[in-house]
């Protein structure tokens, strides 16, 4: 269903456990973001950035907490 909105820039999962990544369906990334703080999960306690830029295109990281990694764009 979302693939019929052309103005859904990005569809965000949260509390995926050990899911930190991203993953296309057709034109749209779907952003994960794991379970953070508990016994299980990622490693790290950091969060996800999202940024919508002035081109309309998307860019994501993570943050760790002080320390970017996984830096992606979409156009």
């Amino acid at each position: 269903m979302i693939q019929k909105y052309p103005n859904v820039k990005a569809v965000f999962h949260g509390h995926d456990h050990d899911q930190d990544g991203e993953k296309m369906l057709g034109a749209t990334p779907h952003l994960y973001d794991s379970h953070i703080g508990g016994s299980w999960g990622t490693d790290y306690k950091g969060f996800r950035v999202v940024e919508v830029l002035k081109d309309n295109s998307v860019q994501t990281y993570m943050m760790n907490p002080v320390e970017k990694f996984d830096e992606v764009s979409y156009k």
